[in-house]
């Protein structure tokens, strides 16, 4: 509570004036950051939209996101206290991430039910979607900016590749497009069964 207090240019007791105890400042950090009810919605069904316009404004806004400083350092911050204090992780997923959650998949259902993405096992389960952008925040501590914005740019076109292939339905599945100017996701390891 000290840093935090000294970062925002508060005295220990002006934080505690806002926040009664440390678990409801991480509670509200982790509202307003990670989870916010006022974010756009990440799966928003528009008429006349395609499969591809649907998955990269999704990529849009969640590579967005996970760009600002601010948002790493609570996702970092998640990390630690799953780790040191499971029960009250077990809390924040009841009332935060849950409920976002659910918010998410009924975007998600609603595009399932516009014909617009495919009902599957990936569908019914949204979180799923941004797998590969959560793997992109676990390894933004291991390089530096160059090398961040590198990887990041091969996370996102293999991420648009695995939406576009996993969401696709029978009237909508070309696998092999990289088009809107996403580049190929070159190998990097032969598929199983196949020599190098």
């Amino acid at each position: 509570m000290d840093k935090i207090a000294r970062r925002t240019g508060l005295t220990k007791a002006g934080l505690y004036a806002h926040f009664d105890s440390k678990e409801q400042l991480l509670h509200t950090l982790m509202a307003e950051v990670l989870c916010t009810e006022a974010a756009p919605a990440s799966w928003q069904w528009r008429a006349g939209a395609t499969l591809e316009q649907l998955v990269d404004a999704y990529l849009d806004r969640v590579y967005e996101l996970i760009r600002l400083p601010h948002v790493r350092a609570t996702f970092r911050l998640l990390v630690t206290e799953t780790a040191r204090d499971p029960q009250r992780m077990q809390r924040w997923n009841a009332l935060i991430f849950a409920p976002h959650a659910q918010r998410r998949q009924a975007e998600m259902d609603e595009c399932v039910a516009q014909g617009v993405v495919a009902d599957n096992a990936f569908s019914r389960h949204v979180t799923l979607t941004s797998s590969p952008a959560v793997i992109a925040m676990l390894g933004c501590d291991l390089l530096d900016d160059a090398q961040l914005d590198a990887e990041w740019t091969r996370i996102r076109a293999a991420h648009r590749c695995m939406l576009l292939c996993t969401l696709a339905t029978s009237d909508t599945s070309d696998t092999s497009d990289t088009s809107a100017g996403a580049p190929a996701v070159p190998r990097t390891a032969p598929p199983a069964g196949e020599r190098a």
